[in-house]
């Protein structure tokens, strides 16, 4: 058996180019074959030692390659914990073999898998690879034990997310609220979202909503013995991003139109309601509209004073159990109460949230309808929609 290294591909969606690749173990059989080594890391057969030694032998392998093929964009080593917690600080192998090699150390991506690991040893570390112009990136993120405070203490240039969770996250559900919350994360730590395991359009549509810059997946290449030319899937890149972009455009168009729709059934609504003294009853609701969820009147103050008042299956239904609750501390509030020295008349549209009593995916649109009391109304938006 002879262990080589194999190069995957990482690609900057914006300029269409290979940037980087990842390092990954094969190993070559006695007939030829190459295989993943990856479960030599795992397997009972080997000593930790001899475990620790492949995994050295391959990355010095692939940072010697990687200087004899002219240091092409950057390079991304795996390791684990594991080996970061047996090592003597004044003896660091990677940094050795950076150096030994005459490779450019900003060009050297540091990929850790987040587990339960020493704290105290794995930030240690870290500042050490970072001080020598190392690049640091959390490696299946979302994964096992993975959480956000030691992410933010480890602050990574890239965040990489574990590939099952995207792939759940693709489908929808609370995978997908997770993976936003790592987006909405990475944009706070200055860190890039990386994306791997993209096999088709749709996957590859999901990663550019959510932000990520860097891709990588067999739906551009496997790993190769080699490293890929810079411009091997421009063209590809190109036709696709255009794609996302005119898929896009239509999105927005669809979101513009039902929000104008909304908007006018509200203010339809809200003159209703100033014309009869902000009375409302099943009966005269002059609106019928399958996206709104429910309407209310709360004071300025975002106490109840009304009933909800639900649309279901084209009837109108009353439901008192929510009168006299305080709704002040949601956001539209904020900002209804923040622009009412402005214009009163203005309406004020949430973002969106999961409505708690039906799961829907709603905005919360707000007006005053007089002086000191304020219309809500819950518009269901499409789950589509959301990424």
């Amino acid at each position: 058996m002879q262990l080589v290294p194999y190069f995957q591909p990482i690609i900057d969606i914006s300029s269409a180019k290979v940037v980087g690749h990842e390092v990954l173990a094969r190993s070559i059989e006695e007939d030829g074959s190459v295989r993943s080594a990856g479960g030599l890391f795992h397997s009972s057969t080997y000593s930790e030692d001899e475990q620790l030694g492949f995994d050295r032998e391959i990355r010095e392998a692939a940072l010697k390659q990687f200087s004899e093929a002219g240091q092409p964009g950057f390079l991304t080593l795996n390791i684990s914990p594991r080996w970061i917690e047996r090592l003597d600080q004044d003896t660091v192998p990677t940094l050795e073999y950076i150096t030994k090699y005459g490779i450019d150390p900003g060009k050297i991506v540091v990929e850790i898998i987040e587990t339960h690991a020493d704290s105290s040893k794995l930030l240690t570390m870290v500042k050490k690879y970072k001080d020598f112009g190392v690049r640091v990136a959390v490696d299946d993120f979302g994964a096992g034990y993975a959480q956000f405070d030691r992410v933010v203490n480890l602050a990574p240039d890239i965040i990489k997310l574990d590939m099952r969770l995207f792939k759940d996250a693709v489908q929808g559900g609370f995978a997908q609220h997770i993976v936003q919350s790592v987006s909405f994360l990475a944009e706070r730590l200055g860190s890039q979202i990386l994306c791997e395991g993209i096999e088709n359009y749709e996957e590859l549509r999901f990663a550019l909503g959510i932000g990520s810059r860097l891709i990588q997946g067999y739906m551009f290449e496997f790993a190769q013995p080699y490293f890929t030319e810079p411009d091997r899937f421009s063209r590809m890149i190109s036709i696709q991003r255009k794609r996302f972009f005119i898929e896009r455009i239509n999105n927005e168009d669809q979101i513009l139109i039902r929000q104008r729709t909304a908007r006018q059934q509200v203010e339809l609504l809200a003159a209703f309601l100033r014309g009869n003294g902000g009375v409302l009853s099943t009966a005269t609701i002059p609106v019928h509209n399958e996206q709104i969820l429910r309407i209310y009147i709360c004071d300025a103050g975002g106490g109840q004073q009304s009933s909800n008042f639900e649309y279901v299956q084209g009837c109108w239904l009353e439901d008192p159990l929510t009168k006299g609750t305080n709704w002040c501390w949601r956001p539209y509030f904020y900002q209804l109460l923040a622009e009412a020295e402005v214009n009163q008349r203005r309406l004020v549209i949430s973002s969106n949230y999961h409505d708690m009593a039906t799961g829907a995916l709603v905005k919360t649109i707000a007006c005053y309808i007089d002086d000191d009391n304020v219309l809500l109304v819950d518009v269901k938006q499409p789950s589509s929609l959301m990424i």
